[in-house]
Formats: structure tokens, sequence, C-alpha cells
């Protein structure tokens, strides 16, 4: 990555400055794959070499570059330290998409406004600093790497002969870039000489042009095209609050709360209305128009009117043959309070993460239950052995519409939710002790005979507690992707609790 830039700071009047930049971009990435393979087995036992394989062995060697130009500029105003403009423009050139789609543009402009700076706020006790913002901007974004023509693949040799295939996804020589436009306004202000303050943002965004593969009819030849198939919307709220209740000399301690909340919508697709992102088992994570993107599919119990289970002769569940939403991997709201402690020279803090709502289809309770693992398949709601008198389904009714009696036989229920997807689709909420950490920063006495500047040593635990949570016998944060697709978890690996040691100083 090289980059080239020009800055430029002037006061052009008493009143009136200027802060401006402008500049150039290079970055080139590559990634290559090497794997060797035996085939056959080993012809030596116990020899672990590619040259031991007992037929030909395989290599494969992938090479992905991509590069992207770009040219950037920005400048802002600043008038009296109160009313400042802030413009930006950027233009990126990429690879990845076709010749004569590969350039894009997008600027962005913002406004704000310290309105404490006005002179009968200047010597206020109560307000200490307050600014209104709005800004309006555009990002741009490329395709993925090779995405524009169709190339062989080649694929294991047959009888000494080499072979090729074409992928099962049609690449797009007329690809267009994303653009994503968002508005955003926003309220600072800060009180009691800045022992409370907030920070409130209001935004929206929509996005055109996503690139998505999108399913095509297998008689063409593939399963997929790439295609800027869909445009999506966000809206949400972003709030942030910052408290001081107690400072002296030798203590402090300071709250930081931050709360957040987005909806999003799925406003187009190209000719669908849904795109299956990703499945397992009975499960699936799709983008659907007029839905939140994320939302899980699959089979639902079979319900009457009133929406109660409907069971058979044998008091297990029904299930209901269409796939139906089932739920929405994005969360109602996020939020996050962070305690810090200084007394003297010990500092001590903890960070509490938590997240409403959200929804996952989990094929690790799926299966512990299918198959007697779990605790479920021996207790009820109520703590009752169900493995002798066998489980009956609560709040349920029978076809007649009677309210169930039955007691299932418990590994007949279980076995049963291997079919419907709804009875493993659960609440992604969590409390959490993400963070916690005591240090002690050294005196300036001690630090400058080492001829340095400053030096603190900590103790750092990260992922410490999971203090509350509605899915059993996981993390709800445990999914089978760490990208977009989210919602789908599957015998992932299971996140880890670190405890480590800290040491940083300035010189």
């Amino acid at each position: 990555n090289s980059e080239l830039m020009l800055m430029f700071n002037k006061q052009l009047t008493r009143d009136l400055s200027l802060s401006a930049n402008l500049g150039g971009n290079k970055m080139r990435n590559i990634r290559q794959d090497n794997t060797s393979e035996t085939v056959g087995g080993l012809i030596v036992p116990g020899w672990y070499n590619i040259r031991n394989s007992a037929s030909a062995a395989n290599s494969y060697d992938e090479t992905f570059e991509k590069k992207i130009n770009s040219v950037f500029a920005s400048a802002s105003f600043g008038y009296k330290s109160m009313l400042y403009i802030d413009l930006t423009a950027r233009n990126d050139w990429s690879s990845t998409l076709p010749d004569d789609n590969n350039s894009y543009f997008y600027p962005s402009a913002g406004l704000g406004f310290v309105f404490s700076e006005l002179k009968p706020l200047q010597n206020n006790k109560i307000v200490s600093f307050g600014k209104v913002r709005a800004n309006w901007a555009q990002v741009g974004n490329d395709a993925p790497t090779y995405s524009v023509y169709d190339s062989y693949s080649f694929v294991n040799n047959f009888d000494g002969t080499p072979m090729f295939t074409l992928p099962n996804s049609k690449n797009n020589e007329n690809l267009e870039p994303e653009i994503s436009t968002s508005y955003e306004a926003g309220l600072e202000m800060k009180f009691l000489k800045n022992r409370i303050g907030f920070d409130v943002t209001y935004y929206t965004e929509k996005i055109k042009g996503q690139i998505l593969p999108v399913a095509v009819d297998p008689a063409s030849g593939f399963s997929s095209a790439l295609l800027n198939a869909g445009d999506m919307s966000n809206r949400g709220i972003e709030l942030l609050l910052n408290v001081t209740p107690v400072k002296t000399r030798d203590f402090n301690w300071d709250i930081n709360f931050n709360w957040a909340k987005n909806t999003n919508k799925v406003d187009t697709l190209y000719g669908t209305t849904n795109l299956r992102l990703a499945s397992i088992f009975n499960g699936s994570v799709n983008a659907t128009v007029g839905q939140p993107y994320g939302t899980i599919i699959g089979y639902a119990y079979e319900r009457d009117d009133n929406g109660k289970i409907i069971v058979g002769e044998d008091g297990i569940p029904l299930r209901n043959n269409t796939q139906v939403a089932l739920g929405s991997v994005l969360a109602d709201w996020t939020a996050g309070i962070t305690n810090t402690f200084t007394y003297k020279g010990i500092i001590a803090s903890f960070l509490i993460d938590m997240q409403k709502g959200g929804d996952f289809y989990s094929l690790t309770n799926m299966f512990g239950n299918y198959s007697g693992l779990f605790e479920a398949t021996v207790f009820d709601e109520n703590g009752n052995d169900i493995r002798a008198n066998g489980y009956v389904v609560p709040d349920a009714v029978k076809e007649d519409g009677s309210v169930n009696d039955i007691a299932a036989d418990a590994q007949g229920y279980w076995e049963n939710g291997y079919n419907i997807t709804e009875q493993h689709v659960y609440d992604a909420s969590f409390v959490k002790l993400r963070e916690a950490r005591l240090g002690y920063t050294f005196p300036n006495s001690l630090v400058k005979k080492a001829h340095l500047t400053d030096l603190t040593l900590s103790i750092v635990g990260r992922n410490l507690w999971i203090i509350d949570k509605n899915v059993p016998n996981i993390d709800p944060e445990v999914t089978v992707s760490s990208g977009n697709v989210q919602g789908l978890e599957g015998g992932a690996l299971l996140p880890t609790r670190t405890i480590g040691i800290n040491l940083s100083f300035g010189f």
C-alpha cells in the first residue's frame, strides 16, 4: 500500500481557517494458496511425505490478485471555532470490475455548529459544550476478486490427462460498483465541566446495486449468476452517554454507556423476492424483499388459528410442510457499559456487553437433543423426568382442537425435532462480562529514572463470563461464519477466555 498526500493549513482571515489535503493511493493485494495431498494413502507406512503417495499426488496452486488506484481530496473550513464545513471526494479504480465500469466516485459533505461558543453560553456553568451536526456521504464498493470473466478451473487428472471445468457461478462482464448513500444528524453536549455528556446520532442509509449471487435456471449450465441484484436500506439511532459520578484529587469513577438500534429492510432483488444466502440442514438465512437482511427460513410447527401447536395422536408436534420466516439475525438493539475507577496510579475497569433480540438456528442443540445428549432430553421445564412418563407438550392442542394431554415418548419427541427447524431457533440475547482490566501507572519520579515518559502494567481478561443468555449449551454469538452470513450455528469452534499481561510505555 503506497500513499502520497499533500496537506495545507492556513488561517485565511482572523475568523476563517482552512485545512485541506490532496492525495493518491495505490493498493495491491496478492493471496496465494498452495496445497498438496496424497492420493490412495501411503506407499511406505508412517512416512508422511507427498512423494510417498500411492497414486499421483494432487497439487493445488491458486493466486488471487487485486489492485485499487485512488485519488482523494478534502477541505475543512472553520469560522470563529464555531461553524465548520467539511467536504471530501474520492475516486477509485478497481481491478475487480469491468474496464468500462471500474471507476467510481463518492463524495461527502458535513456541517457542524458549536453553539456553546456563542457569547451567551461561553461563561455558562451548566453547559460546557454543545454541537449539532449534519452529514451526507456516499461510499463505493467493488466486486469480489475475479468476478468479471468466466474461466476454467483445474480439477484432478483423469488417467494422467489434465481436466478443466467451468465453475457453477456465472461471472458478469457488466458489473457496476455498489454505492451506499447515507444521511446523518447528531447532537453532542457536555455539562458541569464535562462531568456529564451525551452524543446522539440518527442516520439513514440506502445501498444500491449490491453484488450478489442469484440463482438461475440450471439449464443455462450454471446454478447462479453474479449480479447487481439488491437494494437495501438502514435507519437507526446511536447514543453515547458519559458520566463522572465521583471526581476527587485522588479518586475518579467514570461511566461510559452506548446503545444502538438499527432497522434494516431488503428493498428489491433482481428477478426474485428471495435470495438464499446460506443453509444448513433444514434452516437457511435469506435476503427477502420487504424483510430484514438475514431472515431465517425453515419448517415451523403446525398451529391452529390461535397460534397453538398441534400434536398428533402420539403427542408429537406436527410439522407445517411450507417453509416460513422464523426470525431475523438482526438484534433489536445492542449496548455496552464501561466502569473505570482510578485511585492515584491504580486503574480498574470492566465492560458489560449486551444484545437484545436477534435469532439463530442451532445445529448443535438440534443434534444434541436428537441423540439424547443434552439435559433437555431428560427433564421437562418443571424438572420432571420425561424418560419414563413421557413429555406433554405445553399449551398445545390435539388435531380435534381439544387441549393436549398426551404424553409423547421423549425419544420420539426429540427425534422429531430433526425435521422442525422452529424447535431449534433460539433468541440470541445475551449479557456478557466482555473485559476486565487492573493496572498500575508508575509515578513520574520512577519513570524518569528509566528515561521514559510513562509506564503502565496491566492484567487484562476478555470474554470472561456469560452473565445471561436464552440458549442452552452454547454461546449465542457463535455462528458458522464471521462474515455477512450470520444466524446459523453448527459445531463452530467455541470462543475462548483470555487473560494476559499488558505493558505499555512511552519515551
